[in-house]
């Protein structure tokens, strides 16, 4: 049995993500409404596979990051359907920071992810 290192996602959450590359690292390259997530972070966890970024679009008045949460896949061939979660956090950008803010200071969208997870050889 093999453990999937290649996911490959389409939806609101679309792009892939490499546990492996040639250079040793993981290699991120996803969207999430067609926004591209840059600065991804990959790990591994008691939660499965988790990448997290800054979602670019973003404004002077507030940031966007992202936290994807896909199923670790164990494989005897071929691949396999994925279902996990993609929780976008807006964080607002004040001059004097979180404590100016009133009310909750992030906001939070939830969206399901889907795709494929295959073994490849890097």
């Amino acid at each position: 049995m093999r453990q999937a290192n290649h996911y490959v996602l389409d939806g609101v959450v679309a792009g892939t993500v490499d546990l492996t590359s040639i250079t040793g690292r993981p290699a991120v390259h996803l969207h999430v409404d067609g926004d591209p997530v840059t600065e991804p972070a990959v790990a591994e966890s008691a939660l499965g596979v988790q990448v997290t970024g800054v979602l670019g679009g973003t404004s002077d008045r507030e940031r966007r990051y992202v936290l994807v949460l896909l199923p670790r896949v164990n494989l005897t061939e071929g691949e396999a359907d994925v279902r996990g979660l993609a929780v976008v956090a807006l964080s607002p950008v004040t001059a004097g920071g979180p404590a100016v803010v009133q009310g909750p200071v992030e906001r939070y969208h939830l969206h399901h992810v889907t795709g494929l997870a295959s073994a490849v050889e890097s």
